[in-house]
């Protein structure tokens, strides 16, 4: 058991590899917090190892030991290169400033509180086998195939319409990045398998910091923070073995970093923006939704700022994200789409004819979203802080923030319209992800209102 355990280790170390030199080439000498370090590192690592098993899928090996060697020898000697030029941005932050006591309360208290939520996701991920119905079905059923076929030979699995029911047309980052560890490890352990759902939780919860951080103090942030990432939801799902938490994280990264774009235009944020949006998309199919939404709402701001760096920036937006994503977009082309294919049923008659649908569909949303013992009231505390706020309606931020989150909502309502499912059996099943999905859009959307309201208090 001992060698499975070092080839995981191995691996883990090339995930965080990969990110660390990706991430340090697009921040360059850029000032960056620990945390905002930690959660872009760990996110950036696992969406490119899993892009890079994608390619070499393509180019006909499976995720194995040789693939991982020389990826480790590949960025290992681009991270000796850029030690010898002292380009890493952990050595850069800025000193922090002096810890109150009220602050070292707030940290034990939220530390321990994130410390507890981690244990749990530990337990369910690595101590506990894949026994989630779409875990099992879906994503647990995909990695074993990848981690035996490449992409090359077109394994059977993607086109017997037997193997229907586990979505096969769904993106495969979570996919990949469990059949990497089988090929590092050499056999499929579910146990160590799900070792890399505990990776991708801990860089949400610094990715949620990173972004609370922005504009709030260390204790709002914290505070948020434990909130968000003890939601009984997300703690559900954060180990379950599917891809939903990994779309969260990759939808939070995405928004961020637009924000920062959106703000203060640097190239890097713009760059992070398109390596988010470009692992959700390859994440679950929602993603490429929520890519979608985020393009235009750049387009949206980029035309109405009429400046022409603003839109060469989302030229370059678009491009990017078309690059790295083509080579999915193209082998998946061919893909059935016999359990559900929602691009095909947007028309307009299917619209008119179940919009009876949109009551009940909105009534549920409510109904669940308003459960106390699910969501700790944070559906709730959002409405209850953008009222109180004045002045945060004139920042772009939370403009462009109301506006994803109204989008991406009515998105969801309109799906759940033209569905060939009975709306309250599809509810069941998949709106508690759907607004987990949501959760960092709420909680930085908290955020900013709560950093507008503390702004306009008077000092003392």
């Amino acid at each position: 058991m001992m060698a499975p355990i070092l080839w995981l280790l191995l691996y883990l170390a090339a995930l965080f590899l990969i990110g660390h030199v990706i991430v340090s080439l697009i921040f360059k000498d850029e000032s960056r917090s620990l945390t905002e370090c930690f959660a872009s590192v760990v996110s950036v690592g696992a969406g490119a190892l899993s892009l890079i098993l994608f390619w070499v899928s393509l180019a006909g090996f499976a995720p194995g030991r040789i693939a991982l060697v020389f990826v480790v020898i590949i960025f290992g000697t681009a991270q000796f290169q850029l030690l010898r030029t002292h380009r890493w941005p952990w050595m850069t932050t800025r000193p922090s400033a002096p810890v109150s006591s009220w602050e070292w309360t707030c940290l034990i208290g939220c530390g321990a509180m994130i410390a507890g939520c981690v244990a749990i996701v530990s337990i369910h991920a690595v101590a506990q086998p894949v026994y989630e119905l779409d875990a099992f079905a879906i994503w647990a059923l995909k990695a074993k195939v990848l981690a035996h076929e490449s992409l090359w030979s077109r394994p059977e699995y993607f086109s017997d319409p037997a193997f229907s029911f586990s979505h096969q047309d769904y993106p495969l980052l979570v996919p990949f990045l469990v059949a990497g560890v089988y090929g590092a490890i050499g056999q499929t352990n579910e146990y160590l398998g799900k070792s890399v759902f505990l990776i991708l939780y801990l860089a949400f919860v610094f990715q949620v910091f990173t972004a609370l951080r922005w504009k709030l103090n260390r204790p709002t942030s914290l505070l948020l923070t434990a909130l968000a990432v003890s939601l009984p939801p997300v703690l559900r799902w954060a180990g379950a073995g599917t891809a939903d938490l990994a779309l969260t994280l990759y939808y939070a990264g995405a928004v961020f970093y637009f924000l920062g774009w959106l703000e203060k235009e640097r190239r890097s944020d713009l760059v992070m923006s398109i390596l988010y949006s470009v692992f959700m998309a390859f994440t679950k199919n929602e993603g490429f939704a929520a890519m979608l939404l985020v393009a235009g709402l750049m387009l949206l701001f980029s035309v109405l700022s009429r400046s022409k760096t603003k839109l060469a920036s989302f030229g370059f937006f678009a491009a990017g994200i078309l690059l790295l994503h083509f080579p999915w977009l193209w082998w998946s082309r061919a893909l059935p789409h016999t359990h559900e294919n929602y691009g095909a049923r947007l028309r307009p008659d299917l619209l008119v004819q179940n919009l009876d649908r949109v009551g009940v569909i909105m009534g549920e949303f409510c109904r669940r979203a308003s459960n106390w013992s699910r969501w700790s009231g944070i559906w709730l505390l959002l409405p209850t802080v953008a009222i109180i706020d004045f002045r945060g309606w004139k920042n772009r931020s939370v403009v462009a923030l109301w506006l994803l989150l109204l989008a991406q909502i009515t998105l969801y309502v309109v799906i759940f319209v033209v569905s060939p499912w009975d709306v309250q059996e599809l509810a069941s099943a998949a709106l508690e992800r759907l607004l987990v999905q949501m959760v960092p859009l709420v909680v930085f959307l908290i955020g900013l209102h709560w950093a507008a309201i503390g702004d306009s208090v008077p000092r003392s």
